[in-house]
């Protein structure tokens, strides 16, 4: 399948997916336990989303490609996702910049894209018990870097692989932690309701980057 027929796939995907993406939303907000299938549907929706904003800010789309996005009319709880990556790019966007070229790791096969994905998420995660939604929104600005790094490498065929590899993780790993907090929607209860906001958030962005620079330190001499 070439670029534009797998890249052209994988908005297909994102355009079924919003067919239901305000139902879902809805559910989540209504119940205080979200149903898992809820959940990880989200997941891929947000992800799908995210990867596509950071292709196109980067310019890793063709025209056609950047119509199509364009066409994307983003969630809130991705807009909340989006707020939150920003501020973590801001001020630690050399960590989620070339993460293939400072791993070591050309992305050569899918499964290379794969592995070295669940590899780091692990590592990011590692200690389940501290778990937060800032370490959640840094394994969505690595998937958005990973993206990018694919594109870069002429492997854009690569790019559902990481989409794949991030719902899957969220299902293996993080759906318990995430319907304790009722579901997606949780993010901007958290950052944007609490008068302590700020100091919550650099708090948490703190245990979040010191975990993804043990990862990448640890996924480096791995190799």
């Amino acid at each position: 399948m070439n670029q534009d027929r797998r890249f052209s796939y994988f908005v297909g995907q994102r355009k079924d997916a919003d067919t239901n993406d305000k139902s879902i939303i809805l559910g989540l907000i209504r119940r205080n336990k979200p149903a898992e299938e809820d959940i990880v549907s989200q997941a891929r929706i947000l992800c799908t989303e995210f990867v596509t904003t950071r292709l196109n800010r980067a310019s890793q789309l063709n025209a056609k490609q950047q119509y199509e996005a364009s066409k994307f009319i983003p969630s809130d709880t991705l807009k909340e996702i989006e707020f939150l990556a920003g501020k973590l790019e801001k001020y630690y966007g050399q960590l989620f910049n070339d993460v293939s070229e400072q791993l070591g790791i050309p992305f050569t096969s899918e499964s290379a894209v794969r592995e070295t994905f669940r590899n780091v998420a692990e590592n990011l995660f590692k200690e389940r018990k501290s778990v937060t939604w800032a370490k959640v929104i840094a394994l969505f600005c690595l998937s958005g870097s990973f993206a990018c790094d694919c594109s870069r490498q002429n492997r854009s065929e690569f790019v559902p692989v990481i989409i794949d590899s991030f719902t899957e993780f969220v299902k293996d790993s993080l759906l318990d932690w995430i319907k304790r907090r009722g579901g997606w929607v949780d993010v901007a209860t958290v950052y944007r309701t609490t008068s302590d906001a700020n100091k919550l958030w650099l708090t948490s962005v703190f245990g979040a980057l010191v975990g993804f620079i043990y990862t990448m330190f640890w996924t480096v001499n791995m190799n």
